[in-house]
């Protein structure tokens, strides 16, 4: 990496992160998007778009976008999936707020978004309903002396 940047340390530690909430907030973490969901409440983690910009001269930011689907397989049990997202929601919340949001200072700054949930729905996987959150963690890097 000739210029510093790094995907997979913030990648490894929101992973990281999300397993420690199986067994009691969900019960798997996949990482990729699955082709269905073999447990009744998970997460699915993915390396989401970059955007690359130029700030000033010889200085070059990178927003890298980490994606997280909460995901309830709802069979019937709305209330259920609502319920247990909103504890998975609290979670990351938490764990945000209390951790260093610079990943041992690979990035500069992080942000996580909510946005992408203004279109709530519930879906069909594998022939299934389930009740998918969406959750953006936004992880902002500058490198300076670029030529």
């Amino acid at each position: 990496m000739p210029y510093g940047f790094d995907t997979v340390t913030p990648y490894e530690a929101i992973r990281d992160f999300l397993n420690t909430l199986v067994p009691t907030t969900l019960q798997r973490v996949y990482e990729g998007v699955p082709n269905s969901y073999t447990n009744r409440i998970s997460a699915y983690l993915v390396i989401g778009p970059q955007l690359l910009s130029w700030k000033a001269t010889q200085l070059a930011q990178r927003e890298q976008r980490y994606g997280i689907g909460f995901v309830y397989k709802v069979a019937g049990a709305e209330p259920d999936a609502e319920e247990g997202i909103g504890r998975a929601l609290d979670e990351i919340v938490n764990w945000f707020l209390t951790t260093d949001h610079t990943f041992g200072g690979v990035v500069d700054t992080s942000e996580l978004n909510f946005d992408l949930a203004r279109n709530l729905r519930y879906e069909v996987a594998a022939g299934q309903e389930v009740r998918v959150y969406p959750v953006e963690i936004v992880c902002i890097q500058r490198k300076t002396n670029i030529p």
